[in-house]
């Protein structure tokens, strides 16, 4: 069961433990989000998309999730 330490969740490991989990541009446009005023608008949403996108560094992709990413960032602006 989580309990919020580093391993349970990559949007925490970005957000909170200020972990490197995917590219230095996604998780610093993790964090953006994070402190984005209207954050509450596409936090589920945000946080599914990252657990969902999981896995090893050799088979994920990055680019797939930083446009995600960035959609996000436009509904919100």
């Amino acid at each position: 069961m989580p309990n919020g330490k580093p391993g349970d969740h990559p949007y925490t490991d970005i957000v909170t433990h200020g972990l490197e989990v995917f590219t230095e541009e996604v998780d610093a446009l993790v964090r953006e989000l994070a402190r984005h005023p209207r954050l509450d608008d596409v936090d589920r949403e945000l946080r599914e998309l990252l657990y969902a996108t999981q896995a090893p560094a050799a088979v994920r992709d990055d680019a797939a999730l930083l446009r995600r990413l960035r959609a996000l960032r436009a509904r919100l602006d």
